[in-house]
């Protein structure tokens, strides 16, 4: 759950060059659930773009909507097929990778529903107290118009199933 640590993106990259060999990969978003920062996530993405891609729909309450773009990340991008693994603790910035990845058609997304989390927020201070408070600003959705909190994988596997096989991880690996 570390979305929202920069250190990441470094820890992604330097794992990502062990595996540079790799002709498949599986990204597991199913324990995201306190949100992150697109400074992280965008990087995580580009490292399976070769070139920019549109990925995620921002819809502000306050003025036009807009879509995001990621870039290449890194000296070489991952190729093959990328299975993407979510359920109800994948929220946030968790759930706009995956549909992202999915939006861009550059990984299919196995588990359930996410955390079905309604938008982005903002911090605003209040003038008077300094007290920081966090009040929804936009909406997200992905490429196809879905709102992000409504939208489902499409392969529908239990994502955890607490003490047992894991059954999403079995599903993109006999993908």
């Amino acid at each position: 759950d570390s979305l929202g640590d920069s250190r990441t993106v470094a820890a992604f990259d330097a794992a990502m060059d062990t595996m540079r060999e790799a002709n498949s990969w599986i990204v597991d978003l199913r324990d995201t659930p306190g949100g992150g920062d697109t400074n992280v996530a965008e990087p995580i993405l580009g490292r399976f773009l070769s070139k920019a891609a549109e990925y995620q729909q921002i819809r502000p309450t306050d003025a036009p909507e807009w879509v995001k773009t990621a870039e290449p990340h890194g000296d070489w991008t991952a190729k093959g097929p990328v299975a993407v693994l979510v359920g109800r603790w994948t929220g946030s910035m968790g759930e706009g990778l995956a549909i992202g990845f999915d939006g861009i058609e550059r990984g299919e997304v196995f588990g359930s529903d996410m955390a079905r989390l309604a938008g982005g927020v903002e911090d605003y201070r209040l003038s008077q107290t300094g007290f920081p408070i966090r009040l929804p600003a936009y909406d997200l959705a992905h490429l196809n118009g879905t709102p992000r909190h409504e939208w489902s994988p499409p392969y529908q596997v239990v994502a955890d199933n607490g003490d047992g096989p894991d059954l999403a991880l079995a599903a993109a690996l006999d993908w």
